[in-house]
Order: C-alpha cells, then structure tokens, then sequence
C-alpha cells in the first residue's frame, strides 16, 4: 500500500469466469474491495468539503438528491463530476483497473466519462436496493453504463 493508503494494485483484468457472467446477466459483481479504508477517508474528506462549501452549485452539479423528491427524510447532497473540481480524486487507485475491466467488458473503445458522489448520512431515509443505472448520451453516440448499489 502506498503512504497515503492507496493499493499499490489492482487487477487489471477480469477473468473469463467473469466476463461471461456479466454477458449472461447485464451486471458483474467484484466482491474484493477496489478501495483501502485510508482512502475512502481521503476520498471522503475531500468530498464533504465540495460538499460544504457548494462547489459546483452554480453549474448545477452540487445539489440536493433528496429535495427533488420533496426531501422529506433529510438531505442527500449529489455532486456530478466531483473529478472537475477536486483533480486529485483523478489519482484514486480504482480508476485504472476499472477503465482496464470496462474496456474488457464493452470493448476497447470504453473510456471514462464522469463520476459521482452522493451522501447519505446514516439513518437518513431508507436502505437503497441495488440497481443497475443505464445512460445514453447521444453525443458521438457514447454509451455509459453504471451499476451502484448500497455500502
């Protein structure tokens, strides 16, 4: 691990095992944290500061997830494209290896193209199941797909 608490390496490649599971059912599960607990923290700390201070809310990327849904179990602040704003999360170990699994999956013509932080403080509304996101941007025809699901 390096000093400040990233992995010094991730697999860069999925197994076959695994690319076939995620053909067969749309979604692949990695059960190995990607991320260490010092830099989820380091992750974390620069996060709620953007968060703190509205960085973003004047281009309409800081804003409240819960408050579009009538916010009635608390705040849930959402930031679109932390990554512009705070470039040293550009450095988090997970980045690589998942364009590496991406450019497996959807071929090597996948590349990044946006992250997302969203805070949900504990015991703030319910459990969010998990669910597999699609999004398609017809620009150049850039296909995104995601899959999140609870911590």
């Amino acid at each position: 691990m390096h000093a400040n608490g990233r992995s010094e390496h991730l697999s860069d490649s999925l197994t076959i095992e695994q690319i076939r599971q995620f053909q067969q059912q749309g979604f692949l599960v990695i059960e190995t944290p990607q991320i260490g607990t010092t830099e989820i923290e380091w992750c974390q700390e620069i996060l709620t500061k953007l968060i703190e201070e509205g960085v973003g809310s004047r281009d309409g990327r800081n804003f409240d997830l819960a408050a579009r849904d009538g916010g009635a179990d608390g705040p849930s602040p959402q930031i679109l494209r932390p990554s512009l704003y705070a470039t040293d999360l550009r450095k988090l170990s997970c980045r690589k290896a998942t364009l590496a699994w991406a450019k497996q999956l959807l071929g090597p013509e996948a590349s990044f193209v946006g992250d997302l932080a969203i805070l949900k403080p504990g015991h703030n509304g319910g459990a969010t199941p998990w669910h597999q996101t699609k999004r398609f941007v017809n620009r150049d025809l850039i296909i995104e797909k995601s899959a999140s699901g609870s911590l």
